[in-house]
């Protein structure tokens, strides 16, 4: 076999479509292309780009080869096998086909196993996060559920921030399996900043004194279905002595999020959490809206311009009566201060484990719906 090579193909289409291989040394998962010694991008459209690696055999024989991928619609699956799935393949025509019949399904008890090899540093610090800071906010989330007794459901199009809310070492697994760790990167932003914002929308429930998730009719139990534009409210919550209805990731109509279409450029539509006081069943029923809730959890550098591109345009928008900038990370002072006197509370440092911060907004929360009164 020496000097005999393998042709493996992947798809770079992200994790709608995508399909990429690993093989299993020194106790982690590496990347099929650092073993290739040619690497050829086949075709390229407007999905992605198909990538061809051309593998000695002396490379990898004797190392299980790992199969990551996705289906179009998102669905994942996981396969390894060894060199013989690509020497013997069903399709001589196609030899970047596998043979699936000697490959074997990797089990998630193994895929909590596995580690994948990273090498930037960025990337690093970004899972050493989550594996910490955003593993505890998703805690606080499932013990308040339990505790109010509702389910959290996630719509369409958010398959990776459901994969790491609901079982973390195999979403970032999921995650991780792209193309390079800049790829990665990309595909881990959403489920952060969506698992912050569900855990900032705890919080605000907490301050309200939240007793119950109403229950709609068709449900088996009370629920937050958390789901990008959605029209309906998010859910709706009692507290001993008002109604309120949340909104995630709000959009005020369907087609709301395309206006940037017509007028040439970008148009912010979309603040992360809104309440309304009352029982509401559509964005339509918004007569004022009490309370925005706009949350940040990278550094305050990557955000900055977003205080007068997406910031000042809600106040403008909906004019509600309060907006509330719930930050992970610290915000300069004279930035608070500014915010402040535009009448926005800036609220930085919120993060589990910070009881001062997390009183500070909780008490915002609550003072906010005293002006509501």
């Amino acid at each position: 076999m020496s000097g005999q090579t393998i042709k493996v193909r992947e798809e770079w289409r992200g994790t709608r479509g995508g399909d990429y291989y690993y093989v299993y040394e020194d106790n982690r998962l590496k990347r099929i292309s650092k073993y290739a010694v040619k690497q050829t991008k086949v075709s390229e459209g407007g999905k992605g780009s198909t990538i061809e690696f051309e593998v000695p055999i002396d490379r990898i024989k004797g190392k299980q080869i790992y199969q990551l991928g996705f289906s179009n619609s998102g669905y994942f699956y996981a396969r390894k096998g060894g060199i013989d799935a690509f020497l013997l393949s069903k399709y001589p025509e196609y030899p970047w086909i596998p043979d699936f019949d000697r490959m074997e399904e990797v089990k998630p008890e193994e895929l909590h196993k596995l580690e994948m090899e990273i090498e930037d540093p960025l990337l690093k610090q970004i899972l050493q996060e989550l594996r910490t800071v955003y593993i505890r906010m998703i805690d606080d989330v499932k013990h308040y559920s339990e505790r109010l007794g509702f389910e959290i459901w996630f719509g369409h199009h958010a398959e990776r921030t459901a994969d790491i809310f609901n079982d973390p070492e195999v979403g970032f697994i999921k995650c991780l399996s792209l193309q390079n760790d800049k790829a990665r990167l990309k595909s881990l932003e959403v489920p952060m900043r969506w698992i912050h914002q569900i855990w900032i929308m705890a919080l605000a429930c907490d301050a309200l004194n939240i007793k119950e998730v109403e229950k709609e009719q068709w449900q088996e139990k009370p629920m937050w279905w958390l789901e990008q534009g959605r029209a309906r409210p998010t859910f709706i919550a009692r507290s001993s002595t008002n109604i309120f209805s949340f909104w995630f990731e709000f959009q005020p109509s369907k087609g709301a999020h395309l206006i940037g279409l017509f007028v040439g450029g970008k148009v912010p539509i979309r603040p992360d959490i809104l309440i309304c006081r009352g029982k509401l069943r559509n964005a339509e029923e918004i007569g004022k809206v009490d309370l925005i809730i706009e949350c940040k959890n990278k550094d305050f550098q990557f955000w900055r311009s977003d205080i007068e591109a997406q910031l000042i345009p809600y106040f403008e928008r909906y004019k509600p009566i309060s907006l509330i900038l719930a930050s992970m990370k610290s915000i300069p002072a004279i930035i608070k201060q500014k915010l402040k006197d535009v009448g926005i509370n800036a609220v930085d440092n919120l993060a589990p484990g910070n009881s001062t911060t997390i009183q500070e907004f909780k008490k915002i929360v609550r003072q906010c719906l005293e002006a509501m009164s």
